[in-house]
């Protein structure tokens, strides 16, 4: 084994203590963890350990493309910033940093089908309590040092805590749980988990009205916030620009997607915001998933001329509990894991009700092929080391798929008014992102500000524009990745256009970008040109 793959290794071991649940080890076997005591102790030996890698890192000498040098660099650099960032003790409600994001929003979703599966949930499932347990004093640190939460999610995170034990943690565990394990879970859940959180409610109640009001939601208010939303932004969007730059590129780009909307339909832009007839939107559920299985149905063929899908696995659907549906998007992926296991294309009919009809288009085209199961399962089909399989840049993966959006308009496949509506409004959705998330954390935005602007540019309705808006402001720069990937690697065609001419081609193209996994995208483009020739 050579050193960088050693120290990689040394790396997702690391990364894997810190957060077992994360969405990057869904492809590998997750058997064998438990939910981390976010002790201060258990944090200065983990920053250690990185630092440690860190170091014998950069003696190790490689050449100028090395695509795993650059893996292992970025995911260090995501880790220590984890680490001393302590975001547990800030959010509350979020998913990705908060303990109810990663208990109420990831336990459900595991599957639990070998007898091994059974070990290694029971495992994970009796360390809630100590994982809680740590927040607690997370959540007191961060109070205490000018870090607190919003005032506004700590209640919110009470209610819905209260919620998960008034259901007697039927939440928390996988509907594929066996009789005798369910009620091994139950028995946990009463006797240690119930309790937890119950402590965890208390410190939320007496720190609640010394937080953030929605006046100050942003980063850029608590101490050092700032400069953890600049290191975020480059974490998300791969180093793709400064914050106020991204906020006047979604700007720019809101305006240029409104007047495509007002020339597509004969209306003027300034009657955008004011015209409830903008859109001929879904009105029931079924009508949705009338659309989303007419279009799966036939979606590898309208991509066959720019993509190889030969030999990828099954697809299946399943709809997102309804617990969870309240806070999650129309869809969103999970991949396969080991040679086997299908891709699940999680749907949620319900929050399509009131979406322009022709969306289905766009929202099939980035979550299946040739978006994010495309993207897996040529990671799923490549000899990959597990730092590999679990590279997790978000970047990458939701640029990606936004750019086959694009690539969709420009092979001709929204045929209709209605589709071109629907993508021109998921269109306009990402690049108003651009201007929330920014405006929220690196300019201070209120709530209500950030909520004004999306209703105003975007056709989300009240409810679901304030459902977005809390989600940005506790997932900080993700919503940045979808549109600074895409442009990202529209910059990358643009130049292998230009450099091969008449020669290039983008099945090959796609090819190239897809083979080596996920991968930080400057460290892709060096690596895409050098095969070219041109480096």
């Amino acid at each position: 084994m050579s050193e960088l793959h050693f120290l990689a290794n040394q790396l997702l071991a690391v990364r894997r203590k810190l957060d077992p649940l994360d969405d990057a080890f869904a492809m590998l076997n997750r058997n064998g963890y438990t939910l981390p005591a976010l002790t201060e102790q258990f944090l200065h030996e983990s920053i250690k350990e990185l630092e440690s890698i860190e170091r014998r890192l950069s003696e190790v000498e490689i050449d100028d493309v090395n695509i795993e040098y650059e893996i292992v660099k970025s995911q260090l650099f995501e880790a220590k910033a984890k680490c001393n960032m302590r975001l547990w003790g800030t959010f509350v409600v979020g998913y990705d940093h908060s303990p109810l994001g990663r208990i109420g929003g990831l336990l459900a979703s595991l599957k639990v089908e070998t007898n091994e599966d059974r070990v290694s949930f029971i495992k994970i499932f009796n360390s809630i309590d100590t994982y809680i347990d740590s927040c607690c004093n997370q959540l007191i640190n961060s109070y205490t040092n000018g870090r607190a939460p919003l005032a506004s999610n700590v209640y919110s995170a009470i209610e819905r805590w209260n919620k998960i034990i008034a259901n007697n943690g039927n939440d928390l565990i996988p509907p594929s749980l066996d009789k005798e394990l369910n009620v091994a879970c139950k028995k946990i859940f009463e006797v240690k988990v119930v309790p937890s959180i119950l402590r965890y409610c208390d410190v939320l109640m007496s720190i609640a009205d010394g937080c953030r009001s929605d006046e100050h939601p942003g980063l850029c208010y608590i101490s050092e916030g700032k400069q953890n939303y600049v290191d975020l932004v480059k974490i998300n969007t791969d180093n793709f620009a400064h914050p106020e730059q991204i906020f006047n590129l979604g700007l720019t780009e809101t305006t240029r997607i409104k007047n495509e909307i007002a020339l597509l339909q004969g209306n003027s832009v300034e009657s955008f915001a004011t015209d409830p007839n903008k859109f001929n939107n879904y009105t029931s559920e079924a009508e949705f998933m009338q659309d989303l299985y007419e279009l799966i149905s036939k979606v590898d063929q309208q991509f066959e001329n720019v993509f190889s899908f030969s030999a990828f696995g099954a697809i299946r659907i399943e709809m997102i509990p309804s617990h969870l549906a309240l806070n999650s998007p129309a869809a969103y992926y999970v991949p396969g894991s080991g040679n086997s296991s299908a891709g699940i294309l999680y749907i949620n009919p319900s929050s399509m009700i009131g979406e322009p009809k022709g969306s289905v288009n766009a929202v099939i085209y980035h979550e299946t092929l040739p978006g994010h199961h495309a993207q897996f399962e040529y990671i799923r089909k490549l000899s990959l080391p597990d730092f590999r399989k679990s590279s997790w840049f978000n970047c990458y993966i939701e640029g990606w798929a936004l750019y086959v959006e694009d690539l969709a308009a420009e092979l001709g496949l929204y045929t209709t008014k209605q589709q071109k509506l629907g993508k021109l409004n998921q269109e306009i959705f990402r690049a108003a992102r651009l201007v929330v998330d920014t405006g929220i954390h690196y300019f201070g935005w209120s709530k209500k500000k950030a909520i004004s602007y999306l209703i105003d540019n975007t056709n989300l309705s009240v409810s679901k524009a304030t459902n977005e808006i809390e989600r940005y402001i506790e997932y900080p720069a993700q919503a940045l990745s979808y549109a600074t990937g895409k442009f990202h690697l529209l910059a990358l065609r643009k130049q292998c256009q230009v450099f091969e001419g008449d020669s290039f081609n983008m099945t090959m193209f796609h090819h190239r970008i897809l083979k080596h996994g996920a991968v930080p995208i400057p460290a892709l483009a060096n690596k895409v040109m050098s095969e070219i020739g041109r480096c």
